[in-house]
């Protein structure tokens, strides 16, 4: 294998490769009551997981999810256009070699005392962080920063998030003389729209395409479920 720098991360909502059926096993093959594999899975069962408590997750059960999250895992490689890649086959080989650990935080409460914590800072492997630390200082700096996100899906997540305030800005340039309240109703107008198709998937014939991606675009549950796996699997580097 070819000295390649790469990170193992959550599979993209519309990259899943594997699938739990209802029985909790894992297959290739997508069906009724099959859940995909991803990122959105990873941060979902986090949820569930945070919400029971390790008392109530048998070891068996945290067995069966660790295999089920190491399915949901991806291998990229770091570096742009005629940087060092991996082969499909590559890429499995290191999946195959790799170890799904889950970990539960903890939270002690007593009555009329301090609280005791747990807390696990995970530390990414070899040269993950310095690579992207490297990448930026090369970088000519200047207000604010653009974060190192992996997906384009969270790109348009955060355009739609921002969209009144967009309109806002606007709204306080009202004052201006030659702005007419017709203009300024047009150009909101423009806003909107632009924004919307901006953050719209399309297929092939430019129409909202009947993707997963325009289905978490307009479910914030899901949208948090895909955000917490993205930042479980060390993602947003």
């Amino acid at each position: 294998m070819a000295n390649v720098n790469y990170v193992i991360v959550g599979a993209e909502v519309d990259e899943a490769k594997q699938y739990v059926r209802p029985d909790g096993t894992v297959t290739a093959t997508s069906g009724p009551g099959h859940v995909p594999l991803n990122v959105e899975f990873i941060g979902a069962l986090m949820v569930k997981l945070s919400q029971l408590g390790q008392a109530a997750v048998p070891a068996a059960d945290l067995a069966r999810y660790e295999a089920q999250v190491k399915n949901a895992l991806r291998v990229k490689a770091l570096g742009g256009p005629g940087s060092p890649q991996l082969t499909p086959v590559e890429e499995q080989a290191i999946l195959d070699k790799t170890t799904v650990s889950i970990e539960f935080e903890s939270r002690s409460k007593t009555p009329g005392a301090t609280d005791q914590n747990k807390r696990i800072l995970v530390v990414p492997s070899d040269d993950t962080l310095k690579l992207k630390e490297a990448e930026l200082l090369a970088e000519n700096g200047g207000a604010g920063f653009d974060p190192p996100l992996s997906y384009d899906l969270d790109r348009k997540l955060m355009l739609a998030s921002l969209a009144g305030t967009i309109v806002e800005i606007f709204d306080a340039f009202a004052p201006q003389p030659a702005l007419t309240p017709e203009v300024k109703a047009a150009f909101k107008a423009h806003v909107a729209a632009e924004i919307k198709r901006r953050t719209t998937v399309l297929d092939g014939a430019g129409a909202p395409a009947d993707s997963v991606l325009n289905q978490i675009m307009n479910s914030p549950v899901r949208a948090f479920h895909r955000s917490v796996g993205i930042y479980a699997t060390n993602m947003c580097r």
